[in-house]
């Protein structure tokens, strides 16, 4: 694959079509050298605007669509070049049901940009990588504080019980920035008797993180959130989330976060391998 696929290439029509971006693919030629053409042709706020409409414009043109769902902004997006389909799963009525993905490098810097967006209003955290980097180290309450806020922030969507996959989407994103750094960061796989949310490993280090989402229902009292973050560190210890880290890892830094409307709580614990996996609960 060239490098120009790589940028401007990935959007699919008619189902099986790949194409370019024909904005990009003029100026990259004209100009003689490969950029973000398209997407520095105009404001980077759409991202933000759409996922989170704060301005009454926005949302106005939401409802103006039929709904200010979460369906509706994905299909906005998909048709605004900002995502395109990936697989159809599924045909409802006259409606097909799908796997939307980001197309290319261009269009992926700017929803990294909307990712890391939360975390400039925090002038003590470099960026969203450096999360996990602490987390690594065992500075377990420079973790939690910032990504606290970020969550905050990005609690604009109407989240419903069950859809602790958008959390994950989330945590992905801000993962993104290891994966360049000898990071290796898997998402909902197997592992025994459970699947695990979120695992990272650190190139041939021996230590690992392992992270469990819990979405308190709507409606719920706040102070079940405490249970329930207790309810998902058990889940990773009785569904032994650690089993398939790699054969290096000895100790893995476990993580279990109760989300509620804009609140949230974390609870720690560490994981040792010794002739299995043993943890501290």
């Amino acid at each position: 694959m060239t490098d120009m696929e790589v940028c401007s290439n990935g959007y699919v029509i008619r189902g099986d079509t790949t194409i370019f971006n024909p904005w990009s693919i003029v100026l990259s030629i004209s100009k003689k050298k490969l950029d973000c053409w398209w997407v520095n042709s105009g404001s980077s706020d759409i991202l933000h605007e759409i996922l989170c409409p704060n301005r009454v414009e926005f949302a106005d043109m939401l409802r103006i669509m039929g709904s200010n769902s979460p369906a509706t902004r994905w299909s906005f997006l998909t048709h605004t070049g900002y995502l395109t389909v990936g697989t159809i799963q599924r045909l409802d009525g006259k409606f097909a049901v799908a796997n939307i993905r980001i197309p290319n490098y261009e269009i992926l810097t700017e929803w990294s940009k909307w990712l890391k967006r939360p975390f400039r209003k925090n002038r003590a955290l470099d960026g969203p990588d450096m999360l996990m980097e602490r987390l690594h180290r065992g500075e377990r309450e420079r973790f939690s504080a910032p990504l606290r806020n970020y969550l905050q922030d990005l609690s604009c969507f109407h989240i419903t019980k069950g859809r602790e996959d958008l959390y994950h989407v989330w945590m992905m994103g801000i993962s993104v920035e290891l994966k360049r750094r000898s990071w290796t960061v898997r998402s909902n796989y197997e592992s025994d008797r459970g699947r695990l949310d979120i695992s990272l490993e650190l190139g041939d280090e021996i230590k690992a993180i392992v992270l469990k989402f819990i979405h308190l229902r709507a409606g719920a009292q706040p102070t079940a959130i405490s249970a329930k973050v207790e309810e998902g560190f058990r889940q990773i210890a009785e569904s032994n989330y650690c089993l398939k880290l790699g054969n290096h890892i000895k100790r893995a830094e476990i993580v279990s976060i109760c989300l509620h409307d804009r609140n949230s709580e974390f609870k720690f614990g560490t994981a040792i391998r010794e002739d299995g996996w043993k943890y501290d609960i």
